[in-house]
């Protein structure tokens, strides 16, 4: 994925996922550290996929959210609690605006519908479960533990004939280690005033299910 699209890369799952936990099957812990792939999908016969690793924060304490990519050194600070997200690449910052903030925290919505159980792993096993939770424009598939920890999701767009998008986490540690990942720099809030791009009215990926 280029950088170009990740502006919109984990908001529109955030604007899904984030319902009120009233009734919910269960919600993530509401901190933690890790890694994603992002596998998507290009239109491209010969190359349907490209991969996107990414280092991602997740403090919804504090409703933000960070995310990086080493390999092309792009930094993404999202602050929904202020409506403001931040995007650092090559020594430059783009300051936009976020609509709406989500509220509330990452859960499985009560209305999805839970397709099976499973194992992973040989020695050390985990148990797993798929839900599938269906929206206006998409299906996910969402695996997580037996605890309510995200493990993949594969989006299925209903009104293409698009690929599906596939994301899995990996190396997932709960809490925030340093609180520094989610410091602004300082070139960006003196830009913050007078640079302001219009607001975003979806969010971007991670978390594509149910307001």
């Amino acid at each position: 994925m280029g950088t170009s699209l990740r502006g919109t890369l984990f908001i529109a799952i955030i604007s899904s996922v984030l319902a009120a936990c009233h009734a919910d099957v269960c919600c993530f812990p509401s901190q933690f550290e890790g890694h994603i792939i992002d596998m998507e999908p290009t239109g491209n016969q010969n190359e349907p996929y490209t991969q996107t690793d990414i280092d991602v924060s997740f403090d919804w304490t504090k409703n933000r959210l960070r995310q990086y990519v080493a390999a092309e050194d792009y930094l993404q600070l999202q602050f929904f609690g202020k409506g403001v997200m931040y995007t650092i690449q090559n020594s430059t910052c783009k300051v936009s605006k976020l609509f709406p903030p989500p509220n509330g925290t990452f859960c499985i919505p009560d209305n999805a519908k839970r397709m099976k159980s499973y194992t992973l792993g040989i020695k050390e096993k985990i148990s797993a479960i798929d839900y599938l939770i269906t929206e206006k424009e998409s299906q996910i598939l969402r695996t997580i533990s037996d605890m309510c920890v995200p493990v993949a999701d594969i989006y299925f767009p209903l009104a293409s004939n698009d690929f599906s998008t596939i994301i899995t986490y990996q190396n997932l540690t709960s809490g925030i280690k340093d609180e520094k990942v989610f410091d602004v720099p300082s070139f960006c809030k003196s830009n913050e005033k007078k640079n302001i791009s219009p607001p975003m009215m979806k969010a971007s990926y991670l978390w594509k299910v149910s307001l």
